[in-house]
């Protein structure tokens, strides 16, 4: 039997715009699998998207996808779909994906979610957060010197123990564009302030050392709704139900 408050907020999801689910580097539109059921039986319409180079698009890798490329990649499907009050989760890179689609695609967005992710300012790169040992370590193991070759599992916080979702991620992960990570966002500030924010603070543990730093200089405008989640950084894949539960919230 459905209660009223599970009924409220199927009605909600129903009337709201479509969620984007937009992953990290490395990853596919299949890392959200279990996000985008969660979503589903909650009413809402999900999309998530490969991006060009990765999932089910690594065919089409080449060494001239830059971030350009993945923004136009966002940009593409919202305004092809033709979505109306669409909902942007970004993980990971891919806050990087959204935040420079933003003054392309903002009046068709209700709203952004951020799940661990890199949020920059104008002329930012991934590079401007990451420490230079770890950048030359990277290159040193990047393949044909392009393309980023993947971490382990463990990297996201999914080891041995959790050994379904360890294997699941290792056979899956990509080689990552590396121009992705060089190329500088274009992001108009004014607009991303305009929209609704929310961004969510993966803690156990922490993923990137400089990430806490990063996302505290982006909240001191205190326009960021956050939540702090006792996950590691892949919670899509370790913590489904509750990532459901949040970007849920964004739309009620």
């Amino acid at each position: 039997m459905v209660s009223s408050t599970e009924a409220e907020s199927t009605k909600l999801a129903a009337i709201a715009g479509p969620i984007v689910l937009v992953h990290g580097a490395w990853h596919g539109g299949w890392v959200w699998r279990h996000v985008a059921d969660h979503l589903r039986q909650m009413g809402h319409d999900v999309h998530a998207p490969s991006l060009t180079g990765l999932g089910s698009r690594r065919h089409l890798a080449d060494l001239a996808i830059n971030l350009s490329t993945h923004v136009d990649d966002l940009v593409g499907l919202i305004e092809s779909e033709e979505m109306r009050n669409a909902i942007v989760v970004a993980h990971s890179y891919a806050g990087m994906v959204a935040t420079a689609a933003v003054g392309r695609i903002h009046e068709r967005l209700a709203g952004l979610v951020f799940l661990d992710a890199f949020i920059p300012a104008d002329g930012e790169s991934m590079l401007t957060w990451t420490d230079p040992a770890t950048v030359t370590g990277s290159l040193a193991t990047a393949r044909a010197g392009r393309f980023l070759l993947p971490p382990p599992p463990a990297a996201f916080g999914i080891g041995p123990a959790d050994s379904s979702n360890s294997q699941w991620l290792e056979r899956r992960l990509d080689p990552h564009p590396l121009a992705t990570l060089f190329e500088r966002a274009r992001v108009n500030e004014d607009v991303l302030l305009s929209l609704p924010r929310t961004a969510i603070v993966c803690t156990e543990p922490v993923f990137n050392p400089a990430l806490p730093d990063h996302l505290a200089k982006r909240f001191d405008d205190s326009g960021y709704r956050l939540h702090e989640l006792a996950a590691p950084h892949n919670a899509m894949v370790t913590h489904p139900n509750q990532v459901a539960k949040l970007i849920h919230e964004v739309t009620a």
